[in-house]
């Protein structure tokens, strides 16, 4: 019952996200629970196409939503810019979920193999080998024209695994330069072999330019040396590669680093959006919430100050937005106090423009999610007679299994949307083995938060949400009454059965209209710390029930299963691993580690079957 609610709960908050979305073309991101990428798509429509997914009952796609705990989107000019943007992100994240989500007979992927002189091919499944996969590739028609490119030029092997006895002689692909001739002793080296794979794979993950760069040169030395022959296959192979990195919003030719910026806001709000173009193509889009006094300018201005010091983001070569503030004295100030030759410039090109203007929407869109969830705040901070808004809100819950396991949760949301960085999660130390008691739980999770902020001299939240009624409410502000913070924060508790909201000291409840912007805050609040409180007492459950099962098998005592769980938290981290790394964490000699993984893979497999059962 608890984890039927818990999905629930979950399934609402990615609901109520969905319904912020856009009905323009786009790519979106499904994350996990540690904000790791399941799966990335491309829609015509947004928002048809995500809440699509909540009335697909196909076990593949309530497999991911089961996964799923948040989603995020960027919006494109049109749909083909989405398909480009998806593939290059698929290729970024090589997320769980793209290939068992897809029709594997419209989306093959280029397979390099894991062997000492690999072998490059098309497939249409995975395999955990090793071996690294590109795509998938939206038609099978252009992929077969790369690797018909990537055969000819790059000469890699086309036969099955090597003998274990060299051959004599080379095959006809050899003599045709087509293959290096890595059977036949002395024709190449490893090493060289492993160069030309080296080049193969910056063209798969979209280096075109410094791929045509290569081509170009070959072409050229190829003239000098009157192979003409060689230099016009060369040359076929430059324009090939250069037709498939077609123009358009997302991906282009210029191998300079760019980021392009759109700017949505006013009066002290803003929201600023940054396009990274890398390699010709879009591989990022950072989203920022900045406040601050003074004109639109101004406020850019220090904007890209702030954001430009940053080392991670010294990098890019020029900055693009529509009206730069101060250009001149911005890149004389990067070049001369940072040492950067950073360039900020207005659009040159249609196609600079085109980017800016895509920012622009982009930054429109976050900025009205925001400008939605701020008259929510005005609500609360009207109905619980507050003093200042309720930018900082705080939310705590208590998860436990008949005494067992009992953790607390705390979650902060900043201008009413999760911040993640603010999340922190508790074991409770209070507690006799066996008891359940959810107040002293409660009281000790708030004591060790504010303790800290006090001791460390951090700012207090706005609003201090606990998931529970009166008792839940009165045991909160004992402890906030001890720590002489009662009349620093403002502190509630819902109630989930008619969602009512208490007050210390207050008999009655306050009531707030359903489905109102206040409401629906304080609900994903409350549900996001069940969601965590849940997960994290599932987690140590799972974790003394792996140590358990590790335990069984031959010669794995308490001290070698905790080594191995410590060093990789899962069954499945650990089926995933080479004998040698077994091995070496569980100090057991090779075969045994082998014999091991086999062991565990059943184990692993056991799962899976139980979980297809529920």
């Amino acid at each position: 019952m608890q984890q039927s609610k818990l999905q629930e709960d979950r399934l609402q908050y990615l609901r109520a996200l969905v319904r912020t979305a856009p009905l323009d073309a786009g790519v979106y991101i499904w994350r996990g629970e540690n904000q790791e990428v399941l799966y990335v798509g491309k829609a015509k429509h947004l928002k048809q196409r995500l809440q699509s997914y909540f009335n697909d009952k196909s076990i593949k796609t309530q497999h991911l939503l089961t996964k799923a705990h948040s989603v995020e989107f960027t919006i494109v000019g049109n749909e083909y810019e989405a398909l480009v943007l998806e593939n290059n992100l698929i290729k970024r994240y090589q997320p769980p979920y793209n290939i068992a989500l897809r029709d594997q007979k419209t989306y093959p992927m280029i397979r390099i193999t894991n062997e000492e002189y690999p072998r490059i091919m098309r497939t249409r499944t995975m395999v955990k080998d090793g071996s690294r996969y590109y795509g998938p590739y939206p038609g099978i028609q252009k992929m077969d024209a790369y690797l018909e490119i990537i055969n000819k030029t790059f000469a890699l092997r086309r036969c099955k695994p090597i003998p274990l006895k060299m051959r004599q002689s080379p095959c006809l692909y050899y003599h045709m330069k087509q293959c290096l001739g890595p059977c036949v002793h002395g024709l190449t080296t490893a090493q060289e072999y492993q160069e030309q794979v080296a080049r193969v794979e910056d063209l798969l993950s979209g280096k075109i330019v410094q791929f045509s760069k290569y081509l170009l040169a070959q072409m050229q030395e190829a003239a000098s040396k009157m192979e003409f022959e060689r230099a016009a296959s060369l040359r076929n192979a430059l324009q090939a590669v250069q037709a498939m990195s077609m123009q358009q919003g997302v991906e282009d030719r210029n191998e300079s680093r760019r980021d392009y910026i759109g700017v949505a806001g006013g009066d002290g709000l803003y929201h600023i959006v940054v396009l990274r173009m890398r390699e010709g193509k879009m591989l990022d889009k950072a989203t920022f919430r900045f406040e601050g006094i003074g004109d639109d300018q101004e406020v850019l201005h220090q904007f890209l100050i702030q954001f430009y010091e940053s080392e991670e983001n010294q990098e890019t070569d020029v900055v693009y937005i529509e009206n730069p503030p101060q250009e001149l004295d911005l890149g004389r100030y990067f070049r001369e106090e940072r040492s950067m030759h950073l360039r900020v410039s207005p659009p040159i090109e249609e196609q600079d423009l085109r980017l800016i203007r895509m920012a622009f929407d982009n930054a429109v869109l976050d900025l009205a999610r925001e400008t939605s969830q701020e008259s929510g705040l005005i609500d609360l901070k009207t109905a619980l007679s507050m003093t200042k808004m309720p930018r900082m809100i705080e939310g705590f819950d208590v998860a436990q299994l008949s005494g067992h396991f009992t953790v607390a949760s705390l979650i902060t949301f900043k201008n009413g949307l999760p911040y993640r960085s603010g999340y922190r999660r508790f074991r409770m130390k209070s507690l006799k083995a066996g008891e359940i008691n959810d107040f002293k739980s409660l009281s000790e999770a708030v004591a060790r938060r504010f303790t800290k902020l006090i001791n460390e001299d951090l700012p207090l939240p706005d609003l201090l949400l606990v998931d529970g009624g009166k008792g839940q409410v009165s045991a909160v502000y004992g402890v906030l009454e001890a720590l002489g913070l009662h009349d620093k924060i403002t502190l509630i508790g819902i109630a989930k059965r008619e969602e009512e909201i208490f007050r210390p000291n207050e008999s009655k409840p306050i009531i707030l209209e359903k489905g109102s912007p206040a409401l629906r805050i304080l609900q994903a609040i409350r549900d996001e710390t069940h969601r965590v409180a849940t997960s994290y007492n599932q987690k140590l459950r799972h974790k003394t029930l792996y140590l358990d099962k590790l335990q069984s098998l031959d010669g794995i005592g308490p001290k070698r299963a905790k080594a191995l769980l410590m060093q990789y938290g899962s069954l499945r981290a650990i089926s995933r691993q080479s004998s040698i790394n077994i091995a070496r964490v569980a100090k057991i000699n090779q075969d045994r580690a082998t014999e091991l993984l086999r062991e565990v893979s059943i184990l692993v497999e056991k799962e899976s079957q139980e979980d297809r059962d529920i």
